[in-house]
Parts: structure tokens; C-alpha cells; sequence
């Protein structure tokens, strides 16, 4: 059965939840944004996730215009910004502000 998607705000950001009822990862996303820009990214993600079509592990094009890194963990998918320069935390001079996305 697919539930709408609840997303909710955590210490270090926000995550959806529910998605295991599904058969599914929860996502979440480490870094502080508005609110409403970081629901719709989580909602356009959970619309992928369920249409088998959000890239794991790999650089996601489609949810922003700028890519995103969708990395799987024990317990959810992560997906991850790059900086203003584009580029990802394990990337050598990545702002430290995206950094502790994946600290």
C-alpha cells in the first residue's frame, strides 16, 4: 500500500518516514534548508524510490538542478549536496558546511 510521504525535521535535518511499511529505505537529507524546499526534495525522491528510478549510489540528476549523491546506509538513503563549487564531501576543498553531511 503507498502512504503519502511524511517527511520531518530532525537534529541534523530531515528524513522521511514510513517507507519501511512499503518495503523501502527511509531518505533523509543532512544539511539545513527551508522547510519547503527540503519536503518537495524528499517527496520527489520517494516518487523515484517507488518508481524504481532513483539512482543509488550514483550522482541523481532529475530532483534539483544541481546533481545530488544518493548513498545507501544500514538505514536509509542519504542523499547528499555538493557545494557551491559542485563538488561532494569526499572531495578535496568541498565547503565544510557539506562536509558534515556525511560526518
Amino acid at each position: 500500500m503507498i502512504h503519502d510521504v511524511i517527511v520531518e525535521k530532525t537534529s541534523t535535518g530531515f528524513r522521511t518516514h514510513g517507507l519501511e511499511e512499503e518495503g523501502m529505505k527511509d531518505i533523509a537529507l543532512n544539511l539545513t534548508l527551508p522547510d519547503h524546499l527540503a519536503t518537495s526534495i524528499l517527496v520527489a525522491a520517494t516518487q523515484k524510490l517507488r518508481n524504481h528510478e532513483l539512482a543509488i549510489n550514483d550522482v541523481e540528476t532529475e530532483i534539483t538542478t544541481c546533481p545530488l549523491f544518493v548513498k545507501e546506509t544500514p538505514s536509509s538513503y542519504l542523499i547528499i549536496f555538493p557545494d557551491e563549487f559542485l563538488r561532494f564531501p569526499w572531495e578535496s576543498n568541498c565547503s565544510e558546511v557539506y562536509k558534515s553531511q556525511i560526518a
